[in-house]
Parts: structure tokens; C-alpha cells; sequence
């Protein structure tokens, strides 16, 4: 699978995992060292094309072994019209609960949600927003109510349905590669939907390098486009060679495999592509580590294509104010970190020196202090203000500069509100705030010269505490 993306240089032929790999791992905690120039010349990693992963995901066929009484949507999960009949509804603190005759419906179960779609009752259009199962029937939860005994036309919300696939099958890949790259790692909470994927994988000692080679091994498989096999076998029939939670067979007299190619093979109650190629992409976009497990979150199909391009963009945007190489975003990102430990501690020390040896101005009968703090930020301010040692009638006025110039003013034994003397001056002055009692919190939006504000600021609220 190849994109086109414009570089500062012209434009390019780029794989999208590659490049993925490059740009968003970057962020999750490592870069991946690959050049524009190797991404150019690397344009035939993938042979299937983008649309695969969306509109033509009905181009592909699945072999599917028929027994009786097998869900629609296991055999054929792209069919999504059906005649259904109501024969129940109730009104219940998830909506109303419309069960149906028909097992056309995926409920929610497995670590997999249930589908959504809607339903057309005499004309009237119902949305249902999930589907579960309650004593072996299937139930709607929508979003208003259908009379009972009524015939229905079911549309099955096909987009969320092929985003569940995708993720569903994706997991499966991502789990089976894990088991490659790690010995003796075991599945623990699962959980896909439409939007996104989430998997714990238990293991002493992942790393992050494990979880993004695991990240590569499935956008390989995605790219050979295997072909995705169910069968069905008996519980004496199941083999180590399926993976299964412990328990399934004792649960099951009959069990559902389903099969990539011969990478991996599982038993599974879940909606699946029908070929690799049509997961498109696999983006792995946050990784929790706990002691013995990891959560791994993952994108796939057109969100993870929109996640990747987002980030290249924003990437893209930036070059020319602040020119790098691709291959650099790593130790830029590293810098930046250092970069704001150092902040932080600057900071810290300026807010030391501020709060015990303030520079107080007699202005009037009270005491005046204005600080100009370029890199604080507005909780910085509010955190001085609440530590600072007021005594006495005084009034301190602390004003972080930027583009979006931020200002806390705070008094103390003054005869009037913080506000009223330095909102009005605020507002001269084209800012916004507010505030009760003795603190004030404001700013100013599109600030082209922030010394010179500040200035006239703190010129304008001395004069109104002096008064």
C-alpha cells in the first residue's frame, strides 16, 4: 500500500507503513531510521491498494466452511439488510430494548462491541446504537421504540461493522506476532470496536522494540493479503495448534476457527475481514507498561491512514521555520525534553527568588509589585500568587508574555475587589479576565509586542492602587 505525500522537495511515492513507522513511532518513543530518499525508492512494499481498507473491501472473497444454524454474520459479514420481526420492546435507562427474531445482528460479546445500524418500522426511521444478547436472544438498544409483533427492514451501520473487522483481525495478527517476538506472552483484556483496538499482552520484560517489530510482522501479513479461512471443529478436534482462552472447550461442544493464512489460527466469536489486505494499515498509537503486562491501543484501515497523515503534517508544516531531516525527530524529541526539564527548573528557581525576596514599590499606601515572566505559564502565575507572602496592604501583578499574553493580579487588605483594579484596564486595553475577591486572572489574544503591553499595563493599574 502506497500513498503520495508532498515534501518540501516535490512529491513522492511513499509506502505508508514505512513512513508511519518513521513519523508516529517517533512520538510512542523511538525513530525508526529511515531517510527520504530510501522512502522513495521503497514504493512497492505493499501491493494492495488504499481503498482496500475502505469501499473495496467488497472486492474480496473468504472461504467459509457452511454448517447449520451459523450466524449470517460469521458466513457472509458483508451482508447488512434483513427482515426482521419485533417481538418485544421496553423502555429501559439504555433506551429502548427492541429484541428481534433474527440473529442478523452481532451482539456485543468476545471483547468485540455489538453492531449498530437501524431500523425501518412503518416508515419511521429507529437508530440502534448497540446490540446484546439477553437469554439467547438479540436485542437492539435504540433510540426509540417499535411496536411489537411488527415487520422491519435491519441495516447493519456497515462502516462501524468494517472498522470492527479490521480491528478484530489486526488483534489476532498483533497477538500472534507478539508470541513471536516474545516467548511466553499470553492474551488478557481485549476490547474492539469501530474506533479503535485495545489489547493487555502479559509478559514480564516487553519492550517497546518488541511491540513495534510485532507492529511491522502485522502490516507484513497485512500486505500478503492472506486469505481468511472459518471452519468450525468439535471440542475433541480442537488442537494446540488453535489459540484459544482456557475453558473454551469445556464451555463449547462445537468452536469456530478462524484462520490467516497458516500464520495464525484461533478460536474466536468475533466479525473478521475476509483477506489481510483489507485491514490496510495497523498503527500501534499508545502503549501502557505495567509490571507484568503492557496495553497496547492501536489504530487501523482509514483512521490509522488519517492519524499518520495528521502527524506527517504537522510534521511537514515545520520544516521550514525549523529545518530538519526526517531521521532527526528522535533526538529533536529528546532535546525538547531536556529542553523543558531545564524550564521547569528555571522556573522553579525564579518562583524562589520571586516569593522571598519580592521587590516591592510603595505606590501610594500599599505596596506594588509587577513582574514580567516570559515561559510561565498560567498555572505557574496562579501557583506564585497562592505561596506568595502577602502582608499589609499590597497588590502584586504577575504577566506571563506571548502571542497569548496571560496575567494574574492579586491583592491584599486593599479596600476594593482585585477586579476593580485591573479589570477596567484589562478591558482598555482589549483583554478579557475576571475574578472575586482578591485574585484576577486575564489576557490578551494576538499580542504583537508583549513588553509594551505589559508596560502600559502595570503604568495603568499603579496609578488606579494609588488612588
Amino acid at each position: 500500500m502506497c500513498g503520495f505525500f508532498v515534501f518540501n522537495t516535490g512529491i513522492v511515492r511513499i509506502p505508508v507503513f514505512q513512513f508511519s513507522q518513521c513519523l508516529v513511532n517517533v512520538f510512542l518513543g523511538t525513530v525508526e531510521g529511515i531517510s527520504l530518499k530510501e522512502l522513495e525508492h521503497d514504493s512497492d512494499l505493499f501491493s494492495a491498494d488504499l481503498n482496500s481498507a475502505g469501499a473495496n473491501i467488497l472486492s474480496v472473497s473468504a472461504s467459509v466452511e457452511t454448517m447449520p444454524q451459523h450466524y449470517i454474520y460469521w458466513e457472509d459479514p458483508l451482508e447488512s439488510e434483513f427482515r426482521v420481526t419485533v417481538t418485544s420492546c421496553r423502555r429501559t435507562e439504555r433506551g429502548y430494548e427492541i429484541t428481534i427474531d433474527e440473529h442478523v445482528a452481532r451482539p456485543e460479546g468476545g471483547g468485540q462491541a455489538g453492531d449498530r445500524g437501524t431500523l425501518e418500522v412503518g416508515g419511521a426511521i429507529v437508530r440502534f446504537v448497540d446490540t446484546v444478547e439477553d437469554n439467547g436472544s438479540v436485542v437492539l438498544i435504540c433510540e426509540a421504540p417499535a411496536e411489537e409483533g411488527a415487520e422491519a427492514s435491519l441495516k447493519i451501520d456497515m462502516h462501524w461493522r468494517r472498522s470492527m473487522m479490521r480491528n478484530h483481525s489486526a488483534e489476532h495478527l498483533f497477538v500472534a506476532s507478539m508470541k513471536r517476538v516474545h516467548e511466553g506472552v499470553e492474551l488478557g483484556y481485549i476490547w474492539i470496536d469501530g474506533d479503535h483496538g485495545t489489547v493487555d499482552v502479559h509478559g514480564s520484560d516487553i519492550t517497546f522494540d518488541e511491540i513495534l517489530r510485532a507492529e511491522r510482522m502485522v502490516q507484513d501479513i497485512v500486505a500478503q493479503d492472506l486469505p481468511v479461512h472459518t471452519s468450525y471443529v468439535t471440542r475433541d478436534e480442537l488442537d494446540r495448534s488453535v489459540r484459544a482462552r482456557e475453558g473454551v472447550a469445556q464451555k463449547h461442544d462445537e468452536i469456530r476457527v478462524v484462520a490467516f493464512g497458516d500464520y495464525d489460527r484461533s478460536a474466536c466469536s468475533g466479525t473478521h475481514v475476509l483477506s489481510t489486505g483489507d485491514i490496510g494499515l495497523f498503527k500501534v498509537i499508545n502503549c501502557k507498561f505495567h509490571e507484568d503486562k503492557v496495553r497496547v491501543e492501536f489504530l487501523t484501515g482509514e483512521s490509522a491512514v488519517r492519524l499518520v497523515s495528521e502527524v506527517f503534517n504537522a510534521v511537514l508544516v515545520r520544516k521550514d521555520s525549523y529545518p530538519f531531516e526526517l531521521e532527526q525527530l528522535g533526538p529533536i524529541l529528546d532535546r525538547s525534553k531536556r529542553v523543558l526539564t531545564e524550564r521547569n527548573e528555571l522556573v522553579a528557581k525564579v518562583e524562589e527568588m520571586i516569593c522571598t525576596n519580592p521587590a516591592w514599590e510603595k505606590v501610594g499606601t500599599a505596596e506594588f509589585l509587577a513582574e514580567y515572566l516570559p515561559g510561565f505559564e498560567p498555572s505557574d502565575l496562579r501557583r506564585i500568587v497562592k505561596r506568595f507572602p502577602l502582608e499589609g496592604a499590597c497588590a502584586v501583578l504577575l504577566f506571563s508574555p506571548g502571542r497569548k499574553s496571560n496575567l494574574v493580579f492579586a491583592t491584599n487588605d486593599m479596600p476594593r475587589e482585585a477586579r476593580e483594579y485591573v479589570g477596567p484596564v484589562v478591558e482598555e486595553l482589549d483583554g478579557r479576565g475576571g475574578g472575586r475577591g482578591e485574585v484576577y486572572t486575564g489576557g490578551f489574544t494576538d499580542v504583537e509586542d508583549p513588553f509594551s503591553l505589559f508596560d502600559e499595563l502595570q503604568r495603568r493599574v499603579r496609578k488606579r492602587v494609588s488612588e
